[in-house]
């Protein structure tokens, strides 16, 4: 038996009703991004009902397992805000180790510059992913052209750049300037660095890496024609999983519900369709 709650089955909050919003705020994910100065960011797009989903899935193939194992069943619970508090590992642990809450970035002062976003030319943005800084260190400064800094004592090493990232990032700042987001691709695609371009969602769902993965898949719909869908982004190798029909119309099934499930009568379905019970 598995239970999905908003808030845990214990304390005063257990019957309260949530949805995806109250959640990102119960969180700490409303402050957990953004820089510093800003108001609290809502994140769109149904986060925590669909990581709770997932994880509620997992849940039950867990519980399925140990079933078929054991011969003993399972009842399991997954809460929304305990999904989401799980899901911030580096936010929550940082918190409880320090007793202080993880503070915003600020774009211009980040304690390590190759963690960072930056505007190329075209008014486009960059994002550098790079943890190990120092690992990446020199092909980054080789890629923008500024090996001078590479041995520069300000930022040779991640406790320097860190120390000195307002100038750093100033310096970075002129050169993403100088070059388009597509030519600052194609320079950093000759070395090993960690990094993407920032895509607003039109550009996402055109990506051809988004395409050629099956991550967007055209569906033949019976009545609108070639339609694009979001595809399953779990590979199961020689069984790949399909968009077989589409999304059903409201109340398209309850005839035969009524009538092969519940053995329903035709003039008792007319009866809940005259009285307004159903469609």
């Amino acid at each position: 038996y598995a239970n999905c709650t908003g808030y845990g089955r214990k304390g005063k909050q257990a019957s309260q009703p949530a949805l995806d919003p109250a959640i990102h705020a119960a969180s700490g994910m409303m402050l957990g991004i953004g820089e510093a100065d800003m108001p609290p960011i809502h994140l769109p797009g149904g986060m925590s009902d669909q990581i709770t989903g997932i994880m509620l899935a997992y849940a039950i193939m867990l519980g399925l397992y140990y079933k078929e194992r054991t011969g003993i069943g399972r009842e399991i619970d997954v809460s929304m805000l305990g999904t989401m508090i799980s899901v911030q590992t580096n936010n929550i642990l940082y918190t409880l180790i320090s007793n202080k809450s993880r503070e915003r970035q600020l774009r211009r002062k980040p304690g390590n510059p190759l963690v960072n976003h930056y505007c190329c030319k075209d008014g486009r943005w960059i994002l550098l992913a790079m943890f190990q800084p120092d690992k990446y260190w020199q092909a980054f400064c080789r890629a923008l052209g500024i090996e001078d800094l590479i041995e520069n004592p300000k930022f040779s090493d991640m406790k320097n750049r860190g120390r000195n990232s307002s100038e750093l990032v100033a310096i970075l700042d002129s050169i993403f300037a100088t070059k388009t987001l597509d030519e600052w691709l194609e320079i950093f695609a000759s070395e090993d660095l960690i990094y993407s371009a920032i895509r607003d969602y039109l550009e996402v769902v055109n990506y051809p890496q988004v395409m050629e993965n099956d991550f967007i898949v055209e569906y033949d719909h019976p009545s609108l024609g070639k339609l694009k869908e979001i595809g399953f982004p779990v590979k199961l190798g020689k069984a790949p999983m399909t968009i077989r029909e589409p999304a059903p119309r409201l109340g398209q099934h309850n005839d035969e519900i009524l009538t092969d499930l519940l053995e329903m009568s035709r003039k008792e379905i007319d009866s809940l369709r005259d009285r307004g019970v159903m469609l």
